[in-house]
């Protein structure tokens, strides 16, 4: 019979117990408010001090805190005001480098000056201590500031970035597209794009590169960001191929071709590009240009050839398709210069090509009007544009061709 009234008991104690953590909760609330509000007319009369003896007092972390809220305080606060907290804030030793980031982030009345201190307070962390504290992504709104970060390169800097491989890059480049061109915006692009992590070329952020280097950056800015994507490209070779990826590769050979030039037309532009970046565009080019004819193939329900040609990718030193009364395909495997033609019924030519000749692509065929003309059956040698290629065989698709031709070709190609 007593089980009622305990039952009672116990939920007149919960409620109680209740509106007592109700009633301490609103008593803290009140003492907060009082202590904020103590602190802010602390840091109010910290201002009033700075201006009166135009030197800095001595700061506390609450006082950096408070200073912080004054600062933050667009609607209450007066411009001058904000800006004496602004001062104080940047100059106090005891302000953190999360609280200096989050001033340089937004609208910093002085970007410079914080810009100083926050790389000093980043410096003073460990590689380790930045890589789990500083976010990856940076909300940079400064313009200027990120130039004053970046005007002299910081070993800490390029540390970092590679580490994290962060998308600096991707908020540098939007900040500068978004204000207007400078010099020094863009040479500061330029040392963090040098600095940035592989993985980030390897992001969507792609298209932006480009965009930003046509649009603002100098020959060697433009030549920077396509000698990375050509570096990256190079890297993801061995990946295999597929449409996406070829689709991909169509698309930087045009870009670079539209905002660097071609190598073999314009070399004095890649002077300052890298041996390997050259490579890898001549690769590229020259596969562009091998699936343009295997399509060809395709085309013409050619199944035969096209299959038996893509074995010889990558022994293939260049190729070019040109499109006359019968489409021409010629490869160059070592040094000889195979010439297919895109129509059943007609032989392959091989021609020894001269260790000197150009890059098909910008050979003048003027002379060459049609298929018949690349078809040497009297055994002359072949010219292209000044240079001449010396006749070896004539091979048929006959029976069993595939066997034939691989025995006469790596028997012949270094010949």
């Amino acid at each position: 019979m007593r089980t009622p009234c305990l039952a009672v008991e116990l939920n007149a104690s919960s409620s109680r117990l209740a509106r007592a953590a109700i009633d301490l909760e609103t008593l803290l609330g009140h003492h907060h408010a009082a202590y904020e509000s103590r602190r802010l007319a602390e840091a109010q009369a910290l201002i009033a001090e700075a201006f009166r003896t135009r030197a800095a007092p001595m700061l506390r972390r609450c006082d950096v805190r408070a200073l912080l809220r004054i600062w933050a305080d667009q609607k209450t606060q007066t411009e001058r005001n904000r800006r004496a907290a602004e001062k104080l804030v940047v100059g106090s030793s005891c302000t953190t480098w999360r609280e200096l980031w989050s001033v340089w982030a937004t609208r910093a009345f002085y970007p410079a000056a914080v810009t100083r201190r926050l790389a000093e307070a980043l410096s003073l962390l460990s590689p380790s201590e930045r890589n789990r504290s500083v976010p990856a992504w940076v909300p940079i709104r400064q313009g200027q500031a990120l130039v004053d970060l970046l005007s002299d390169p910081v070993g800490w800097l390029a540390e970092f970035v590679e580490e994290r491989a962060i998308l600096l890059p991707r908020v540098a480049a939007e900040t500068h597209l978004e204000c207007s061109s400078s010099r020094a915006m863009a040479d500061a692009i330029t040392r963090l794009l040098e600095h940035s992590g592989n993985a980030w070329w390897t992001q969507h952020d792609v298209a932006l590169a480009r965009s930003w280097a046509t649009s603002h950056g100098k020959l060697a800015h433009r030549g920077l960001v396509a000698q990375r994507q050509l570096l990256d490209a190079g890297r993801r070779e061995s990946e295999g191929s597929d449409s996406q990826k070829r689709s991909d590769e169509d698309a930087l050979v045009t870009w670079v071709t539209e905002v660097v030039g071609d190598p073999a037309i314009r070399p004095a532009a890649w002077r300052d590009l890298s041996d390997e970046a050259r490579r890898v565009f001549e690769r590229l080019v020259v596969r562009r240009e091998f699936f343009r004819i295997l399509e060809r193939f395709t085309a013409l329900a050619d199944r035969d050839r096209v299959a038996y040609w893509k074995r010889w990718e990558r022994e293939l030193a260049d190729a070019r398709l040109e499109e006359l009364d019968v489409a021409v395909c010629m490869f160059l495997i070592g040094g000889l210069l195979i010439v297919e033609f895109g129509r059943s019924g007609n032989a392959c030519y091989v021609y020894r090509a001269p260790p000197e000749l150009p890059p098909l692509r910008t050979l003048s065929l003027n002379g060459l009007r049609a298929s018949r003309d690349f078809k040497r059956t009297d055994r002359r040698p072949l010219l292209i544009a000044g240079h001449t290629l010396t006749y070896v065989d004539r091979l048929r698709h006959q029976s069993g061709w595939h066997g034939r031709f691989d025995i006469f070709i790596m028997s012949n190609r270094k010949g």
